[in-house]
């Protein structure tokens, strides 16, 4: 386990050197975002910002960000399974990239059911206790399909056919609880600078510093796509070790 969460922080670092342009999709997407926030006036305020957190541009882009970090996951997998390898990383096939447009896709379904379920779970709808029960209840549920799926998304990027969608939750269920404990403790750390972050730029007026913290913020979303992808190998190669399987050669 803590050699998984060592190598979950560090995974970024080192990719963002071996493949700088990859690395940079994420954070690329995250910067446009921000600019759509301070262009609709998020950035006011505390009060703006929660206003207008669901105005169609941002939330559009949202979606546009989390294909990014989807996409990432192709170079990220065969970089982390390959030991750094350069031309493991970067043999990709077409037929993979085809593949891997379902993973995609259903992970973008995911969180769109997700968010659409924002105005039967609100505080309106089920008042302050309810609403956060159920932010809770809908977060633990889309933590565990994250680990069920793990092996999925991975196989499909590695070529790995016995890691197909069904396999991969039936063979992720023995290792679910490490996986979680895994995933929350890798995860909840760069969530939690993540939105300090956001909150520093909302907090530190019109700019320098509103501008620095745009960029890190940008770049540190690149490092929690690599935290997590870093995660989900761990996932996957525990469900294979646990069905008595061989790892995968590239």
């Amino acid at each position: 386990m803590w050699t998984d969460i060592k190598s979950s922080y560090g995974i970024g670092f080192r990719f963002a050197l071996a493949f700088p342009l990859i690395f940079l999709i994420p954070p690329a997407v995250e910067l446009i975002q921000h600019l759509i926030e301070w262009r609709i006036g998020m950035f006011g305020s505390v009060a703006q910002a929660e206003a207008l957190a669901d105005h169609p541009a941002r939330m559009g882009m949202g979606y546009v960000k989390f294909a990014a970090l989807l996409l990432v996951g192709l170079w990220l997998s065969r970089y982390i399974h390959g030991g750094g390898d350069r031309y493991v990383t970067r043999t990709v096939g077409v037929r993979t990239i085809a593949a891997y447009i379902p993973v995609i896709a259903v992970f973008l379904a995911l969180d769109f059911g997700q968010g659409a379920l924002k105005p039967w779970t609100s505080v309106y709808a089920l008042g302050q206790a309810g609403s956060i029960i159920a932010g809770i209840g809908l977060f633990l549920l889309g933590s565990i399909l994250q680990v069920l799926l793990a092996g999925w998304r991975v196989g499909v990027a590695l070529d790995d056919r016995r890691m197909r969608f069904l396999a991969s939750i039936r063979k992720s269920l023995p290792v679910l609880f490490p996986g979680l404990l895994l995933y929350f403790v890798v995860f909840l750390p760069l969530l939690v600078i993540h939105e300090i972050l956001n909150l520093g730029i909302i907090l530190s007026g019109q700019g320098p510093a509103m501008w620095a913290l745009i960029v890190a913020d940008s770049l540190f979303v690149g490092l929690i796509a690599a935290a997590l992808w870093s995660v989900f190998h761990a996932a996957y190669r525990r469900a294979l070790e646990k069905a008595g399987e061989p790892a995968l050669s590239l």
